[in-house]
């Protein structure tokens, strides 16, 4: 069985089509950081809580309704290839990397395999990094805010503006959609905000298909 980092070993520093052996080690981060985002943010951590209470128990409510779906997707972009994730909580993903080629991960408990443009599939270890999602092990605090209402792709929401740090950890700043009509999470950005200058967008995650009729097998592997 070959790890996420054995995969990427000589990996070279262009093209688009790496061979099943070899992978992109920046795609296959992409993918576990993906996952660590949907675990971390789908649970209910202990925080201490700063700014507007009332703002982040509105937000967490949101996300905490994600994770009780039975399925949906999310769509975002790693390294600016389109990535389509399929979920059927609590711990079973498919995450599909789209370029020239397209890189499809599997992951079911902790157990995962990847291909590339529908090649064999090689079994993989997931690198001990994916967060803590037992909220009863959460510390930390969370400083939030509510924004205004918004439309995303002609839904109405509202937003919701928050940095959460959780243990030791850096701070992560996060701006959630939330759909009005539902109560679930439209979309999700996270910011990089440093003083004195604008704030960036460093990454975006979609929510949709929600209990769609989703099924993710784990294939056999070498």
């Amino acid at each position: 069985m070959r790890s996420l980092t054995s995969i990427t070993d000589g990996c070279s520093a262009g093209g688009d089509s790496p061979p099943p052996h070899t992978g992109d080690s920046h795609l296959l981060l992409g993918v576990v950081l993906i996952l660590g985002v949907i675990l971390v943010l789908g649970a209910a951590p202990r925080l201490i809580v700063r700014g507007d209470p009332a703002a982040w128990t509105d937000a967490q409510a949101a996300l905490v309704k994600l994770q009780r779906q039975t399925t949906y997707r999310v769509r975002t972009a790693v390294l600016g290839r389109p990535t389509i994730v399929d979920v059927i909580n609590p711990d079973r993903f498919r995450i599909r990397i789209v370029g020239t080629s397209t890189i499809e991960t599997v992951i079911v408990g902790k157990e995962a395999r990847s291909r590339v443009s529908g090649g064999e599939w090689r079994c993989l270890t997931l690198p001990n990094v994916l967060p803590e999602t037992n909220p009863e092990k959460w510390v930390g605090e969370v400083t939030a805010s509510k924004g205004g209402v918004a439309f995303v792709e002609g839904v109405r929401v509202q937003s919701y503006s928050y940095t959460l740090r959780v243990g030791t950890g850096p701070s992560g700043h996060y701006r959630l959609y939330v759909d009005v009509a539902t109560g679930l999470p439209k979309r999700l950005l996270i910011l990089e905000v440093r003083e004195d200058e604008p704030e960036t967008v460093k990454s975006q995650f979609d929510y949709y298909d929600f209990n769609a009729p989703i099924t993710i097998e784990l294939p056999s592997c070498r």
